[in-house]
C-alpha cells in the first residue's frame, strides 16, 4: 500500500513543488515502506516542507522519525523539541531541547537552535513552577477565539494563555488557563 502511494505523491510534488502538505505526504509514503534507502528522499522532502512552513508540527514529528531511524539521537530530540514548541507544549519543548543539546556537537547550528528553544522556554517552565519529574503537560497557546467567525476579535500580539491539563483518577480531564502578557 505504501509502495503504491509513492509515485502518485511524487507526481503531485512535481506539479506543485511549493506545497508543504504534498511534500509531507510524499515523506510519509516513503517512510511507511521502512526502506532505509528512501529515508534520504523523505528527509529532503520534509526539510523542504519545513522551509516553506517552519511551524508545521507534524513535519517536525516526521523529521524526528527520520532522524531516529537514522540513529541521529540529537537531531531526533531537536525535531521533537521543535514539534512541541510549535504545538505550544513548552514543558516538552524544554525537556527535548535539553536532551538534544546533550546529544549534539556544541556550537553547531543544531545545538544553537536547541539552546535557543531551551532558553526561550526556561522562564516559562520555571515561572509555572515546573521542576523535576512533574509529568503534567504545560501548554502555551496563542489566545484566539475557538470558533472563527467574521465578528470574532483578532488575537492581540503577545497574549498567551497557559493551559494546565491533568486527568483525575477516574480519567476526567481538568484544565486551568492563566493569561500571560
Amino acid at each position: 500500500k505504501a509502495e503504491a502511494s509513492i509515485e502518485p505523491n511524487r507526481r503531485a510534488v512535481a506539479l506543485a513543488p511549493n506545497e508543504s502538505l504534498l511534500l509531507i505526504g510524499l515523506a510519509r509514503s516513503l517512510l511507511a515502506t521502512e526502506r532505509a534507502e528512501l529515508r534520504i528522499e523523505a528527509e529532503a522532502a520534509l526539510r523542504t516542507a519545513l522551509r516553506l512552513e517552519p511551524s508545521n508540527a507534524f513535519a517536525w514529528n516526521q523529521l524526528a522519525v527520520v532522524a531516529d531511524r537514522n540513529g541521529q539521537v540529537g537531531l531526533a530530540r531537536l525535531a521533537t523539541a521543535e514539534e512541541a514548541y510549535n504545538l505550544g507544549d513548552m514543558l516538552r519543548a524544554h525537556r527535548f531541547s535539553d536532551l538534544a543539546m546533550r546529544n549534539l556537537v556544541r556550537a553547531t547550528p543544531e545545538w544553537r537552535r536547541a539552546f535557543d528553544i531551551s532558553t526561550i522556554t526556561l522562564p516559562i517552565v520555571t515561572k509555572a513552577g515546573r521542576r523535576g519529574n512533574d509529568r503534567r503537560p504545560l501548554t502555551l497557546m496563542p489566545e484566539r477565539p475557538i470558533a472563527s467567525t467574521n465578528s470574532a476579535p483578532a488575537p492581540r500580539e503577545g497574549l498567551l494563555r497557559v493551559v494546565d491539563i491533568e486527568a483525575d483518577p477516574h480519567g476526567h480531564v481538568h484544565a486551568e488557563t492563566h493569561a500571560k502578557h
